[in-house]
């Protein structure tokens, strides 16, 4: 996974998604923040513009859209490391999270400057990422554990309130 194909799109003639599943397939850590948002720029980035597209997003949307994708892939990740390494995929080494959580931050806040329009059901699916990214700032040691994902209760609470004031 050494940076393979950093900065590289669809356009470029590679196949992105091809590339991310031979990734999840190999198992092997990632070598660099680099590969790794590539990785998550090619899952999850990729996932999200292609559901803003789907709902009519204009082509300006694809920058933000990816941003937002990559930052949700990284607190879902987070999450599952746990589970990964139980699976033999030990994904960061370093154990050293605080760049990756900081790069994923400054994708929301790109995020947080575009308007989705019809697009943002597709965008709400990022609705927890910023409060997952912030508990895993503060608690690193929550990281692959429940904790990181917070209360059920206040996590639905607070999706009935992004969905009634059109936020994601």
């Amino acid at each position: 996974r050494g940076g393979g194909w950093a900065g590289c799109g669809l356009g470029a003639g590679r196949d992105e998604s091809g590339w991310a599943r031979g990734a999840d397939v190999g198992s092997e850590a990632f070598s660099t923040e680099g590969a790794l948002w590539d990785y998550l720029g090619a899952t999850n980035g990729g996932l999200m513009w292609a559901g803003v597209a789907a709902l009519g997003g204009e082509a300006a949307l694809e920058a933000p859209a990816r941003a937002l994708g990559r930052a949700l892939g990284l607190a879902n990740w987070l999450m599952a490391l746990e589970n990964l390494r139980a699976r033999g995929w030990v994904a960061w080494p370093s154990g050293d999270y605080a760049g990756l959580i900081a790069r994923a931050g400054d994708d929301l806040a790109t995020a947080r400057k575009a308007r989705f329009g019809a697009a943002l059901p597709a965008a709400r699916a990022a609705w927890r990422a910023k409060d997952i990214l912030r508990r895993a700032r503060a608690h690193p040691d929550w990281i692959g554990t429940p904790r990181l994902a917070g209360a059920e209760a206040g996590a639905r609470l607070k999706l009935i309130g992004v969905s009634l004031l059109g936020r994601w």
